[in-house]
Parts: structure tokens; C-alpha cells; sequence
């Protein structure tokens, strides 16, 4: 049974709250507003919206935010083992490594679109990404950090022993 520090229960939230932010940021035609005209990754939309294709600079925005969106999915699911089936840590560090990862592919393509494509009339979809990319970074944070003072808690039938080394302190119960 593994115990969650409420450091790990806050890194999951923030991831949580990052890939909801990162899916209605990446899918929403809302990066670029003006008068009845929106613009987003995928549509542009003036009175009704038209899918478009983009140059390469659009395609690679788009790529970038994709891939950042299924890293921040799979840390979800590295987590969920983590706590659920197997508390390992190098789950968690896995998931720390993903988290930055996503962070920095968000960001890059959040300075592709602003460079290369518009800078002018960004929208709240566009925030929402920024917002993504600082909580992922927020919640890899504490995922390094929680994986340095790990709790886990072992239950055995030979007597209780209790471990402790500087990163990890590992305690049997018996009953």
C-alpha cells in the first residue's frame, strides 16, 4: 500500500489541471481573436469556421502542442501505476522528466506561433497553453521533489523492520 504525500497529490493535480488546460488551449479556435473573426490551431472561423491547412511554421506549432498534450497523458498514466499498482520511483521520475519535457515543447510552440505567425490580438486558448506549460513545470517540480523524501510502506509477516536511506524510508508492517 503506498501512502501519497501531499506533494505528490498536489504535482497530480497540477498535471491534471495542465492537460485540461493544454486540450481546450491546443483545440479551441480561440489563439487569435479580432471582431467576428477567430483563428486557432486547427479552424478559422468568421460567422462559421473553415478547417486550413498552414505553413510549415503552423504545422509545426501544431505538432509541438500535440505531442506536449499526449506527454501530459502519459504522465497521468505513469502516475496512476505509481499510486495504484507499483509505487516505484522511477515512475515518478519518469513522469518529473515528462512534465518538463512538455513544458518545454508547449512553450516552444507557444514562440514559433508568436514569432513566425501573429503576435497581435492573442486570445484566451493561447493563455490557456501558457497556463499549461506552467503548471506542468510547476507539478515536474514537485515530482522531483516528492521522489527525494519517498514514503512506502510494506506490509510483510516476518516481523517489522524499518529502513530508512536518505531518499526513501521503507517500513514493514506485520499484523
Amino acid at each position: 500500500m503506498l501512502v501519497m504525500s501531499v506533494m505528490l497529490k498536489v504535482a497530480l493535480g497540477l498535471l491534471v489541471g495542465a492537460a485540461v488546460c493544454q486540450l481546450l488551449g491546443f483545440a479551441c479556435p480561440y489563439w487569435v481573436s479580432w471582431y467576428n473573426h477567430n483563428s486557432g490551431l486547427w479552424q478559422y472561423c468568421a460567422g462559421s469556421c473553415y478547417e486550413y491547412s498552414g505553413s510549415g511554421s503552423f504545422k509545426a506549432v501544431r505538432a509541438f502542442e500535440t505531442i506536449a498534450f499526449i506527454l501530459l497523458c502519459i504522465i497521468l498514466i505513469l502516475l496512476l501505476v505509481h499510486i495504484c499498482a507499483s509505487p516505484n520511483l522511477q515512475l515518478v521520475l519518469a513522469s518529473a522528466i515528462c512534465a518538463f519535457v512538455a513544458a518545454g515543447l508547449i512553450i516552444l510552440g507557444i514562440l514559433i506561433y508568436v514569432i513566425a505567425i501573429t503576435s497581435s490580438n492573442l486570445s484566451w486558448a493561447f493563455v490557456l497553453c501558457i497556463i499549461a506549460a506552467i503548471l506542468a513545470l510547476i507539478g515536474g517540480i514537485l515530482l522531483i521533489v516528492d521522489r527525494r523524501s519517498h514514503v512506502v510502506i510494506i506490509g510483510g509477516s516476518s516481523g517489522g523492520a524499518v529502513r530508512t536511506t536518505r531518499t526513501t524510508t521503507t517500513v514493514t508492517v506485520t499484523r
